[in-house]
């Protein structure tokens, strides 16, 4: 095991709250202890210690865009002549390598240790997010699961077989992007995830974002994750649930599109949540920043903060489950990341309750495997 590293502050977890100094070996906290450190050991970083998060959703591919223009979903994201698919078409390889890097370091300082990545583009667009994290100095602290999708709207099967040689699954957009009439874009999107769930692999679609959309066809799909709900009842989210399908909340995105988050329907319905930051485009993918705004705005929806550190944590465990172990050691180790704790932070009687006060630009470091980083090394 290598020399151990000391850290000291608040270690929150999902499971408990301490505060203390904490022995780290491997990036993880091997012990556990009230008070000061031992006299002479080295402390690295001391603040409010949290494992690292997990970024369930974004469109990576369209950060070389931001800041976007102000504009409705259906004008700036949706497919196929959306604005960001115009832009996506038009861009040289290197404008979209420079705006991924980019979020990648925005990802890092925000906490996270992996992040899943609906793809635009086919095999095409999934090979520049490949040469982007090859070449980033630091992907070793950062997991990309890519998600692909077909060029065009329509199936292909030999399009999804090649993607799906060079991603674990699909994720598609909305249900209704797919056909302009109602039984072809069923048969579209049925068809292409049925090719997906043939090979074993990750289906996820995007649903009831800006409209109902009719749930049971959707869940004839087999989706292992859906993505927004935002328009969806009391009783579809009550299918989603039974049917154990986690959704991913994007609570920043929808407030960039005028859209109501639903938050308060998807907490009382059970359903497993999880948190993504949506368009790189539109929002920095700081975990950070999305969990201190889930739990500034959930209160009135039932959201503890200790429920919005496990939609960034625990809540995923099952969709890296169904992932087969594509994340690799990122998951099972994801590490630490240290906030600096801010001279004004109202007490609380809730202990989680100081996570809706952390910002991205909070965080000191992260500790992975045997190395701390701190953030100005990107």
């Amino acid at each position: 095991m290598a020399r151990p590293l000391f850290l000291q502050g608040t270690y929150i977890t999902p499971e408990s709250v301490h505060t203390g100094h904490f022995e780290v070996a491997d990036g993880e906290v091997v012990s556990i202890r009230k008070g000061a450190p031992p006299k002479g050991a080295q402390v690295l970083a001391k603040g409010i210690i949290l494992p690292r998060l997990l970024n369930a959703h974004m469109h990576i591919g369209d950060s070389f865009l931001f800041p976007a223009p102000k504009m409705s979903v259906e004008e700036l994201v949706c497919p196929p002549n959306g604005y960001k698919h115009r832009r996506l078409r038009e861009a040289k390889k290197e404008e979209l390598i420079a705006g991924i890097q980019r979020s990648y370091d925005d990802l890092l300082g925000g906490g996270a240790w992996g992040f899943i990545d609906f793809r635009e583009g086919g095999t095409g667009g999934l090979k520049v997010s490949r040469d982007a994290y090859n070449i980033y100095p630091l992907s070793n602290l950062l997991a990309q699961i890519s998600l692909g999708r077909p060029g065009k709207m329509v199936f292909d099967a030999k399009e999804v077989r090649d993607i799906l040689k060079a991603a674990p699954g699909l994720g598609l957009s909305s249900y209704s992007d797919w056909d302009p009439r109602q039984l072809e874009r069923t048969a579209n999107a049925a068809t292409a995830a049925d090719a997906a769930k043939a090979a074993g692999n990750f289906f996820a679609i995007h649903a009831s974002e800006i409209m109902r959309e009719p749930i049971d066809r959707v869940l004839d799909l087999k989706p292992k994750m859906l993505i927004h709900l935002t328009k969806a009842t009391p009783g579809d989210l009550e299918m989603v649930r039974d049917a154990r399908i986690s959704v991913v909340v994007c609570a920043r995105a929808n407030r960039f599109f005028g859209i109501k988050s639903n938050l308060k329907a998807l907490v009382h319905s059970g359903v497993t949540l999880l948190a993504g930051t949506d368009n790189g485009m539109i929002i920095r993918p700081h975990c950070i920043d999305e969990m201190h705004f889930l739990i500034r705005n959930g209160k009135r929806a039932g959201l503890t903060p200790k429920a919005a550190l496990e939609m960034f944590t625990t809540n995923g465990s099952q969709v890296l489950n169904y992932l087969k172990g594509i994340p690799g050691p990122r998951a099972e180790r994801p590490g630490l990341v240290v906030c600096r704790k801010r001279a004004v932070m109202p007490k609380t009687f809730d202990p989680y309750g100081m996570l809706g006060f952390l910002h991205a630009k909070d965080v000191e470091c992260v500790v992975q495997d045997e190395t701390i980083y701190y953030t100005k090394q990107w």
